[in-house]
């Protein structure tokens, strides 16, 4: 349990985080983070105590309404709404760029509400999370009482978190892959080698596999199947399903192959270590459009708006590139209608940068587009 902010002993308002294992007793607070090293370090401070947290992910997220230092003591009434996140591992804040969207009117809520994607047998239960958030979008509001007229949800897969449950398959199954003594079925690629493999295993793990084989098709009766991938991407997927682990050493050209593979068999979980992998490690002017591109195919929204994303924060690198220019023409037009009619871009002296009009971020617009900003450090 993790409980953040309040009021001290003095009645101030305070910015602390602690932690209480409910596990064992005695449940004893400990001290994660002071408000002074918070706030020293991000330049925020909370305005009294209107916020709420909630932990998702390995991340604690605040939403409430802040002060800058440089406004702390001079202007109280210039406070904004704010979702911050706190990285639990490195306990290094984020805001985040969403916050645009509450510029305007009064919000009172926010909460986590988690979705389950619908199960198969094979993968453990996928979970996508969504912040909700309960307000008025009335810039003057004349019923005092009217808090809770208007709802805001952001998809969470759209500021990079993916609820991926553990593995739950031996990593020791791979070592029985593709050897032709013991397998008992053979899978061949649109190019290079076969893989010997095991029907049980992929029975067990492959809800394609498995109605082939209960079907009695003739790839069944062959104990043979063909499938039009090349051979990398076949054998990311084969050891998937023997291990339940996408592999370090996959290239970020495969896993935006296994993606779309993975959403043709409805492999749920394979879909989100594809979509966290590419955000995480793999995100960059050369790889961008491409995951852009997949990630509509693999209908991957949160993925979608965090290439998108990229794409916007780097425009200068894009516009250089082939990126665009490489894109299919449906791609590139889907790419050519999220950007805005008023955007523009801002010269400074010799450098150029994107600068998307509040438009953007307007409540019309699909939540979560928008660029992380760090906190100054």
């Amino acid at each position: 349990m993790y409980i953040y902010g309040g009021k001290d002993e003095h009645g101030n308002t305070v910015s602390d985080l602690y932690m209480i294992n409910a596990n064992a007793a005695p449940y004893t607070p400990h001290l994660v983070l002071s408000g002074y090293q918070s706030n020293a370090s991000t330049h925020m401070v909370l305005l009294k105590s209107q916020h709420f947290c909630e932990a998702v992910c390995g991340k604690l997220l605040v939403f409430g309404r802040y002060l800058s230092h440089h406004h702390h003591q001079t202007n109280p009434e210039a406070a904004a709404y704010g979702l911050w996140m706190l990285d639990l591992d490195t306990l290094e804040w984020q805001r985040q760029g969403c916050s645009a969207n509450f510029d305007v009117g009064g919000w009172n809520y926010f909460t986590v509400i988690s979705e389950s994607m619908v199960p198969t047998n094979d993968d453990p239960k996928v979970v996508v999370n969504n912040l909700f958030f309960l307000g008025n979008t009335d810039p003057f509001r004349p019923q005092g009482y009217d808090h809770f007229r208007d709802a805001w949800v952001i998809n969470a897969e759209t500021l990079g978190l993916y609820d991926i449950p553990p593995p739950h398959f031996s990593h020791e199954f791979a070592q029985l892959l593709n050897n032709p003594e013991l397998s008992d079925f053979v899978i061949v690629p649109s190019s290079g080698p076969e893989l010997h493999v095991h029907q049980v295993i992929l029975i067990t793990r492959w809800p394609h596999f498995r109605n082939i084989y209960r079907s009695g098709m003739i790839e069944a009766q062959e104990r043979r199947m063909e499938i039009l991938e090349p051979y990398e991407t076949v054998l990311a997927l084969i050891k998937y399903l023997y291990s339940d682990r996408l592999d370090d050493d996959v290239s970020w050209q495969v896993v935006c192959q296994v993606l779309v593979v993975a959403n043709m068999y409805c492999l749920n979980r394979l879909k989100k270590l594809c979509c966290e992998r590419l955000y995480r490690q793999h995100m960059s002017v050369e790889s961008c459009g491409l995951i852009f591109e997949k990630a509509i195919l693999a209908e991957e929204a949160g993925l979608k708006m965090l290439a998108l994303d990229f794409m916007f924060r780097n425009y200068g690198s894009i516009l250089k590139s082939d990126v665009l220019l490489n894109m299919p023409a449906a791609v590139r037009q889907a790419f050519m209608e999220q950007v805005p009619d008023e955007a523009s871009l801002q010269v400074i002296r010799r450098s150029c940068r994107l600068c998307p009009p509040p438009s953007l971020y307007s409540q019309s617009s699909l939540a979560g587009a928008v660029p992380n900003e760090k906190s100054p450090s």
